[in-house]
């Protein structure tokens, strides 16, 4: 697997003193903006670029383009936020909240999920590529004709998720929870599962086991 590339911002950012000021650029470089509700009610597309987010929630965001290049975001809360189309590269979530958050037709590229809460997430019809999602909560997010690459899950809950047409070859889901998850026969093709895991799997195709 390609090494992940990690966000490398600036060692001296921008601190964001006023959002409202700020957010009348399209393009935002290189700024830190702590303990900000960052309300897009006229719907504008962003672009940001090496900047480090703590403590923010995004509102009121509906169905608009949204870049995040090279940035960090702690302790920061994106929920029911409808961001489809989306490019997101090189950027990690650390303790964030992504519950129910549609990326759905999204490209994400070089990114870590750390103990983020993605649960009923949408990744429909996303390309991910080098990434990992690593201990974090997952139960019925949609990740439906996604097209994977290098990609790890590391006890993470994915119960309940629904993948449908995506191919999760190579794909090691032997540390996570998986039970009740939604799968098309397709889609199990060179999939990584414990022993236990695989007799659950058996059971989705309707095959029965004589014990």
């Amino acid at each position: 697997m390609k090494k992940i590339k990690k966000p490398n911002l600036k060692d001296k950012l921008n601190l964001c003193n006023n959002i409202n000021c700020l957010l009348k650029d399209d393009i935002i470089y290189d700024y830190e903006i702590n303990d900000f509700i960052i309300d897009n009610k006229d719907g504008k597309s962003f672009r940001f670029e090496g900047c480090y987010f703590e403590k923010v929630k995004f509102i009121n965001y509906k169905n608009n383009k949204l870049e995040f290049i090279n940035c960090i975001f702690e302790n920061c809360d994106f929920s029911n936020v409808k961001m489809s189309n989306s490019i997101i590269n090189q950027v990690t979530f650390d303790n964030c909240k992504l519950y129910g958050i549609d990326l759905s037709l999204s490209g994400i590229y070089d990114v870590i999920f750390l103990n983020t809460n993605l649960s009923f997430a949408n990744f429909t019809d996303c390309h991910i590529n080098y990434c990992e999602f690593n201990n974090c909560e997952m139960k019925n997010c949609f990740l439906d004709y996604v097209k994977f690459k290098d990609v790890n899950f590391m006890t993470s809950n994915l119960c309940l998720s629904e993948f449908v047409h995506t191919s999760l070859e190579n794909i090691n889901l032997s540390d996570c929870k998986i039970s009740g998850i939604r799968v098309t026969a397709d889609s199990l093709k060179g999939l990584i599962v414990s022993e236990f895991q695989a007799l659950e799997l058996v059971s989705l195709l309707g095959i029965k086991i004589d014990r």
